[in-house]
Parts: structure tokens; sequence; C-alpha cells
């Protein structure tokens, strides 16, 4: 793999971006769809118990990110108002 492509629905474009541009857009991805740090049941058991130290556990998190972002050459995002978000990805492939 030596690209990764986010996909945005608005005005049709395609767009290369840093590696730290990616990085801040996959801390906002995880952020939304794994919050960790607000499931129910990891608050209750730090709670009760000290454990996970939620620094560390992010630490580690952003560390296996960037450590994987490393191995990609380039990062875009494609934009697509008609959802046709595949014909831009496919260019990007060839």
């Amino acid at each position: 793999m030596d690209k990764v492509v986010f996909i945005q629905n608005g005005e049709d474009f395609v767009k290369e971006i840093d590696r730290d541009r990616a990085a801040t857009m996959i801390g906002a991805i995880q952020n939304y769809e794994m919050n960790w740090r607000a499931n129910p049941y990891i608050i209750a058991h730090s709670y009760f118990d000290s454990t996970p130290n939620f620094e560390e556990v992010s630490r580690k998190e952003k560390d296996i990110v960037e450590r994987q972002m490393s191995k990609i050459s380039r990062f875009y995002v494609v934009s697509s108002r008609a959802g046709k978000h595949h014909e831009a990805i496919w260019k990007l492939a060839q």
C-alpha cells in the first residue's frame, strides 16, 4: 500500500495532503468512530481501578498510527457531490 485516500462529500476535487494533515484526519476519525475514552465500560473500570492510563494508551495508539503511516508515500482527500468518489480513486490507483 503506498496511498491512503480520505473520502468526503462536498465539492468535486482531489487534493494531495501532507502526512501531518493525514495524521490529524486519522485522529479525528478515531475520536469519532472509535472513541474508547467515551466507552461506558472503560470509564466505569477506570473509576474503580486506575488502569488503563489514558495518556499511555493514547501515546501507544499515536505511535502505532505513525509507524503505519511511515510506510505510506502519499495521502489524498477525494470529495464528490454526486457520490462518484470511486471514479477519482480509480484514477489515483492507475
